[in-house]
């Protein structure tokens, strides 16, 4: 039978009671979706299996009497979740940052450019995006929690310590790093971004400027400019 759907502040506590050896199975049946029983699941993997189905986190199927071993495990939204949550943003080099920090840096970019924010059920339930660096950093500070952001890949200093909004220059990339392209550079190539997670949080986030969002307002603003300037010279 599936296991229920846990809630998201569940994941964590699921998370830590995940050892490294059935994190590796794990990962093997989110990659494969399923794992057949029989002669080729040694033991050790046959007890991780149980013990992530003990969990939830996989579901063991039945033919028949469901006193006898599964004859398959299956991959969850669970297992999945907790996967993610272990190999993610954690899995690798990352910081911890207050989002008052986060809401300095944003300010310190300039607080008239204009941010993204795609996969924070947080953020976007509470603001619209994309949003000028003024209001998105008044929601920081309003919200004041920390944030795991990922380092670059070659930072092995970076272990979960907690750093200031001086800091958050070093792990900023742009988005040309992420996506090829060929040819001329696009007008996005030089936005920054970060990828960041809320600290306890299952949800890991992207935070990308928009270039092409701030010049068109910029663009708008010099024109409201001028209308207000030609209105008092009438």
């Amino acid at each position: 039978m599936p296991a229920d759907l846990v809630p998201h502040a569940a994941i964590p506590d699921l998370a830590a009671r995940v050892s490294s050896e059935m994190l590796e199975v794990l990962g093997r049946i989110q990659k494969a979706e399923f794992i057949m029983n029989g002669e080729d699941v040694d033991a050790r993997t046959a007890e991780g299996l149980d013990r992530l189905a003990e969990l939830g986190l996989v579901d063991p199927g039945y033919a028949g009497d469901e006193r006898r071993s599964p004859y398959m495990w299956v991959s969850n939204a669970n297992g999945s979740r907790v996967l993610s949550y272990r190999t993610g943003i954690r899995g690798g080099p990352h910081y911890e940052v207050p989002s008052i920090e986060l809401a300095a840096w944003l300010e310190g970019q300039g607080k008239e450019r204009w941010w993204n924010v795609d996969g924070d059920p947080l953020l976007t339930g509470r603001l619209t995006f994309p949003c000028p660096a003024a209001r998105l950093a008044a929601e920081l500070k309003k919200i004041n929690r920390p944030l795991l952001v990922q380092a670059r890949k070659g930072d092995a200093g970076a272990k979960g310590q907690p750093i200031d909004a001086a800091k958050l220059g070093d792990v900023v990339s742009l988005l040309a790093e992420d996506v090829h392209t060929t040819g001329q550079a696009p007008p996005w190539a030089n936005d920054r971004v970060m990828y960041l997670c809320w600290k306890g949080s299952p949800h890991e986030w992207l935070l990308e400027e928009d270039g092409e969002a701030t010049a068109q307002m910029q663009v708008e603003e010099r024109a409201h400019a001028r209308d207000r300037a030609q209105v008092k010279k009438e």
